[in-house]
């Protein structure tokens, strides 16, 4: 039953770009985005790329957006999570290796977890156990969930489509939450807001 629904909606999804191709085409964006100074790692096209002013619109009325990733590389160092109420990843070629920071309550108190790869929050009682799986066709991607990307497999495209942008968004890297500018700023990375 899910196969059915995922084919229908992919199906849904070619149909609508095939259609309305001509109006997109004239509004595709391509924005190549590196990590760690120069490194390549991501070529984002915008499919029917907005003005400024235009996005803030979406925001306030719920309106979704879609992109075509080609992935160059795997993300930086750091999990992070996205702006999104919700997104979710179509895979169209190859496949990728993602890491997930799940939350659990701590076996035993902060400074001696070990639960499995852990990274403990500090005494909150609760921990961040990472979970590695292999992602071939579809992604659900909240605004909660922290992840990245570790290993590319094949040349890699998905199309990314977006639900209304709710909250900024930062990394989690040894054990702390950092917004992505103060992020950018330790790390000399140069991902941009609205990644």
């Amino acid at each position: 039953m899910i196969g059915l629904l995922f084919g229908l909606l992919t199906a849904w999804l070619f149909v609508e770009l095939w259609w309305r191709w001509p109006a997109i085409q004239a509004k595709v964006s391509l924005r190549k985005i590196p990590r760690d100074g120069d490194r390549e790692y991501l070529d984002r096209y915008g499919l029917g790329e907005q003005t400024r002013e235009q996005s803030r619109e979406d925001r306030r009325t719920g309106a979704w957006r879609a992109r075509i990733h080609h992935f160059r590389g795997p993300d930086g160092s750091g999990h992070h999570n996205h702006p999104f109420k919700w997104a979710f990843s179509i895979v169209l070629w190859g496949s990728y290796t993602e890491e997930v920071l799940e939350f659990v309550p701590c076996p035993v108190p902060w400074p001696k977890c070990h639960l499995g790869r852990c990274i403990c929050c500090q005494g909150t009682g609760e921990a961040a156990k990472i979970v590695a799986r292999r992602v071939r066709l579809f992604n659900w991607i909240p605004s909660g969930k922290f992840h990245r990307i570790t290993k590319l497999h094949g040349d890699v495209w998905t199309l990314f489509i977006t639900g209304p942008r709710i909250t900024s968004w930062g990394f989690i890297q040894n054990g702390e939450y950092l917004p992505w500018e103060e992020h950018n700023r330790r790390y000399n990375s140069t991902g941009r807001e609205g990644d």
